[in-house]
C-alpha cells in the first residue's frame, strides 16, 4: 500500500469547496422563507425573494464584485445608500449555504435598495405577507413533499 499524502495549494482547497458547496432545495428555500420574516415600520411585513435575487445574481456574472458594478453603475440610488461588497457577500452566502440554518443578514430597508439599483424596482425581492401568498407557499410545500414521498 502506498501511503502518499497530496498538498493542496489554496485554490484548489477553493476549488473542492466549491464543488463540495450544495444548492438549497426547494423545501429549504420555502422553510426559510417562513422563517425569515421582515417588518417594516409601515406594519407590512415580508419575505426575501431568494430565488429572484439569484437569479439576478446570475445574470451579471454570478460574483459578488460584478454585482458590486452593477450596483455603483445604477442610476437609482444615492451613493449613500450603496451597499458595502460584504453586504452582497453575506446576502449569497445566505442564499446558497445549505450547511447550517441562517438568518437573513440584511433588513427590508436594504433588499430595496437593492431591488431599486439592480432591478429599477425598490419591490423586486420582497414578497408581500398575504393570505394569497401563505396558501401558494403551502401549497408548494406540499407538492414537493408529496413528490419526496
Amino acid at each position: 500500500m502506498n501511503n502518499e499524502k497530496t498538498i493542496e495549494t489554496g485554490s484548489e482547497k477553493k476549488k473542492t469547496k466549491e464543488k463540495e458547496k450544495k444548492k438549497l432545495t426547494q423545501e429549504e428555500i420555502l422553510r426559510r422563507k417562513f422563517s425569515n420574516v421582515l417588518r417594516e415600520n409601515t406594519g407590512q411585513y415580508y419575505w426575501f425573494d431568494s430565488e429572484s435575487f439569484m437569479k439576478d445574481v446570475e445574470s451579471f456574472g454570478g460574483t459578488s464584485k460584478k454585482v458590486m458594478m452593477k450596483i455603483e453603475f445604477s442610476e437609482n440610488i444615492r451613493e449613500e445608500e450603496i451597499p458595502s461588497i460584504r453586504t452582497i457577500r453575506r446576502l449569497m452566502n445566505y442564499c446558497d449555504a445549505s450547511e447550517e440554518e441562517k438568518t437573513l443578514p440584511v433588513a427590508a430597508r436594504m433588499l430595496r435598495i437593492l431591488g431599486k439599483a439592480l432591478r429599477n424596482n425598490p419591490k423586486a425581492y420582497l414578497m408581500d405577507i398575504t393570505p394569497k401568498n401563505v396558501k401558494k407557499m403551502a401549497e408548494d410545500y406540499l407538492n414537493i413533499v408529496s413528490n419526496a414521498s
